[in-house]
């Protein structure tokens, strides 16, 4: 009987220590295992949850390790906000659980907003057989669909688990603790906010970034041209067409829409004001009558060389009298006037009507 009871606690003994090998299977999320009181402060968002953080282990600035991170791409102990692209599709948030020598479960959990439940997701790594838990390091690429998340400045939240034993603090595992007295065996929290990117409106039709107000490389107009600049040392600006000498004008004009350029050309008929002359105004040595004044092509153009008295007619200054057609007068001693169109047009005294040592003398006309 003594050894039947002997080999009864050996029995008994050998399998306390198989099955305090392994961490106990987690409970029901927000449910602590242990009920011991709170030791002291917690990051944990909700009662019954863990921090994600090891309250028994310090970084190299003496904060507490982080275990459990989330993000997008990589991870963070202090992920805050996740930005929605395209509300549509769903959401790939990446877990990480990292605990040397510790013992992670395979599963975790996500809270569905629509749903009001925990929804699980699995990690990775296939855990240990017959344990269910991972060893050291697990992760997790969670999908999410985004009727589950919330995006109206409420938290969105995914749990893990994982358990440790530290030697200093006791011979059991230390899973989910919020304190070092306890309570532990709790899933350990991560939350995040979700906001949904802002889609902007079908912009209005763009205006011209650059505007030539002669529309071109029209060479006879002026024209002012304004816009982002594609001349060196020079932005946006404004700039006039304008002659560089006597023949060569540097139009301004918009190259592509965007951008002010400018263009050098040599005018046939010069360059004025900043435009090339079309064309001469007027025939070399040609006279006009401009009211009482007479004036004479020179240079492209008409300049006053005479005030009439009286009248000016095709190009002459004239006397303002009646007379009959033809009619032959003297205006001066060496000069005539011959009646045209019922004025008397003036003539040097040199077509036949004026004589030599005479002077002028005058002839009727009859018809």
């Amino acid at each position: 009987m003594k050894k039947f009871s002997l080999f009864f606690i050996i029995f008994i003994f050998v399998i306390g220590c198989t099955s305090s090998e392994y961490p106990d299977v987690p409970g029901t999320p927000g449910e602590a295992r242990s009920s011991a009181p709170l030791g002291q402060a917690t990051s944990a968002a909700l009662k019954g949850y863990a921090p994600a953080y090891s309250i028994f282990e310090f970084d190299a600035r003496d904060n507490f390790l982080p275990i459990f991170t989330i993000g997008l791409g990589e991870t963070s102990i202090d992920f805050e906000t996740i930005v929605i692209q395209n509300p549509d599709d769903p959401l790939v948030i990446n877990v990480n659980v990292n605990q040397k020598n510790g013992f992670i479960w395979h599963e975790g959990y996500y809270w569905s907003h629509s749903e009001k439940l925990w929804k699980k997701y699995r990690m990775l790594e296939d855990p240990i057989e017959g344990t269910g838990f991972i060893r050291d390091t697990s992760s997790s690429n969670l999908v999410i669909n985004p009727t589950h998340i919330n995006t109206d400045d409420k938290y969105n939240f995914i749990l893990a688990y994982s358990c440790k034993k530290y030697p200093d603090v006791g011979n059991d595992f230390k899973c989910g603790c919020s304190g070092k007295r306890g309570p532990c065996g709790q899933w350990m929290m991560h939350y995040y906010k979700a906001v949904k990117k802002n889609i902007p409106e079908i912009p209005n039709e763009p205006t011209l970034l650059c505007q030539d107000s002669d529309g071109g490389k029209d060479f006879f107009l002026l024209g002012e041209t304004y816009g982002p600049s594609n001349i060196p040392e020079m932005h946006e600006t404004k700039v006039i067409d304008f002659c560089l000498n006597d023949n060569e004008l540097r139009e301004y004009y918009c190259n592509k829409d965007v951008v002010v350029d400018n263009f050098d050309t040599t005018c046939d008929n010069g360059c004025s004001g900043g435009v090339c002359i079309e064309q001469l105004g007027c025939t070399e040595g040609e006279t006009v009558c401009d009211g009482l004044s007479v004036k004479k092509c020179s240079g492209g153009q008409f300049n006053s060389i005479e005030d009439c008295s009286s009248a000016c007619t095709n190009g002459k200054c004239t006397i303002s009298s009646s007379c009959s057609e033809g009619e032959i007068k003297c205006t001066s001693a060496f000069e005539s006037s011959t009646c045209t169109d019922g004025v008397l047009i003036s003539e040097d005294c040199n077509n036949g009507f004026c004589f030599p040592g005479a002077g002028c003398q005058e002839l009727s006309f009859n018809p």
